[in-house]
């Protein structure tokens, strides 16, 4: 059964090595639970597990936490940062970033309801927070600084996969992704949705595939408006020079720029 999300963003977190105080930490993200007339709901909260991250990329280190609502609800999150040395090299990333997942969400919806069964991709909510404390690890190092806004999304169970990359590759293992890629560009003439990356669930191998559930994507604008992982018309060309369509690109399969 694949999962489903909700859209609350976190306006507290808690680091289990504070440097300072409590370490309860207000952040500025969007509004949590609403209380009840006449009584007061506290800040919803994140927990670091672990004070050091399990992965990264080139610019940003994603770290395990777990989301408590003001009413108590729990859920594991992942929590993104860009490194301190990279923070302010590209200072619009963080909103392009979110730009180019909100886009992308908007879309799949989109592709979905036209697929009508066929085939399906869902993207991960990400809300950005921003912190009051710092997170540092064992040896004194400053891995999110302080004031610094963070993305917050659901954690994937599964298979971790990459289908695509942001300049053009595809795998040719699954349609689905490529088919996505293909119709953004069919529905906008303007874009595709690339660096396709995440877990398939609820397949059934040799009989169909199952959802895609993915984050982090990145597009490839003609306009170049989404951030650094923005290939533009260099980016869109790669994709439809070794793409190959399948059954799920019937419809638009002729549709190339």
């Amino acid at each position: 059964v694949c999962p489903t999300y909700g859209h609350r963003s976190p306006v507290a977190v808690v680091n289990p090595r504070p440097s300072t105080g409590t370490g309860l930490w207000a952040g500025r993200g969007g509004p949590g639970a609403k209380p009840e007339e006449g009584q007061e709901v506290p800040p919803d909260q994140l927990v670091l597990q672990g004070n050091t991250y399990f992965a990264e990329g080139a610019c940003r280190r994603a770290f395990r936490a777990k989301y408590i609502s003001g009413t108590g609800e729990t859920s594991e999150v992942v929590v993104k940062a860009f490194k301190p040395e990279d923070r302010f090299k590209y200072p619009t990333e963080l909103e392009d970033s979110v730009r180019a997942q909100e886009r992308a969400i908007a879309l799949a919806q989109e592709y979905n309801e036209q697929m009508q069964g066929r085939s399906r991709v869902v993207f991960l909510p990400i809300r950005p927070c921003q912190l009051e404390g710092e997170v540092v690890d064992d040896s004194g190092t400053v891995l999110v600084e302080r004031g610094q806004t963070v993305t917050v999304e659901p954690q994937l169970e599964g298979n971790y996969e990459k289908f695509s990359s942001n300049n053009g590759w595809t795998t040719n293992d699954v349609r689905t992704p490529g088919a996505f890629m293909h119709w953004t560009w069919h529905r906008t003439h303007e874009l595709v949705v690339m660096d396709l990356q995440g877990v398939q669930c609820g397949a059934l191998p040799g009989v169909r595939e199952g959802t895609f559930i993915l984050t982090d994507p990145a597009i490839s604008s003609l306009s170049e408006q989404y951030g650094s992982t923005d290939c533009g018309v260099e980016g869109i060309r790669n994709f439809f020079r070794d793409h190959q369509c399948t059954e799920l690109c019937q419809g638009f399969a002729t549709d190339r720029p």
